[in-house]
Order: structure tokens, then C-alpha cells, then sequence
């Protein structure tokens, strides 16, 4: 597993990077950033480095992607990836927070 801080130019955290599954075929990449740091480039600036790492250090090229369909935002940062959609699983979780996640697999 990989887990990245992401800073601004004044060194702030303002999110983070994970790939899991660097065993697997194809891992899994999640990002998270600040709500008020949102929409400023971080996301894309931060999952492209850390794809492209990926692709050097591990030989990886095909990732996993899951977001909320009503996560404007992440959607709209996976339209800037050459992606497939794989689906979407709704489903309830434990506390109660209805989900509908898409899934995506994304290549670099």
C-alpha cells in the first residue's frame, strides 16, 4: 500500500493519495482532499503523479476507481483519466449512508 500526503506551496496538508492491492492485477487508488481545497487542481495534480509512480516503480497501468455517482467532483476528475466504467453498486451501509458507487477502471 502506498499513502501520499498532498501539500499546497506552503507545505499544508490538503488531502492524501492511497493505492491498495499493489499485489493485485489491477489496485485500487483513492483521494481524499480538504473541502475547502477542493476544486483547485490538487486532485488531478496528485492522483496523476502518483499514477504515473505507480507505473514506474510497480509496472502498474491499470487501477480501480470507485466514487459516489453524486460526487460531482470526483466524477468530473475521472472524466480527465482515459477510464472504464464498470458499474454501479448501491447499497446501504452499516450507519445507515445510502451510496451509489461507480466503479472504474482507470488506465495510464
Amino acid at each position: 500500500m502506498l499513502c501520499m500526503s498532498i501539500l499546497d506551496m506552503d507545505e499544508n496538508c490538503v488531502g492524501s493519495v492511497e493505492v491498495h492491492g499493489l499485489n493485485e492485477e489491477v489496485p485500487e487508488i483513492g483521494i481524499w482532499i480538504i473541502k475547502d481545497q477542493q476544486r483547485k487542481g490538487y486532485a488531478y495534480e496528485a492522483l496523476s503523479a502518483v499514477l504515473d509512480y505507480t507505473n514506474k516503480e510497480y509496472k502498474k497501468n491499470r487501477f480501480f476507481y470507485e466514487a459516489d455517482v453524486r460526487n460531482t467532483g470526483s466524477q468530473e476528475l475521472l472524466r480527465k483519466f482515459k477510464h472504464e466504467d464498470k458499474g454501479i453498486d448501491k447499497f446501504t451501509t452499516e450507519s445507515g449512508k445510502y451510496l451509489e458507487l461507480m466503479g472504474s477502471i482507470v488506465e495510464i
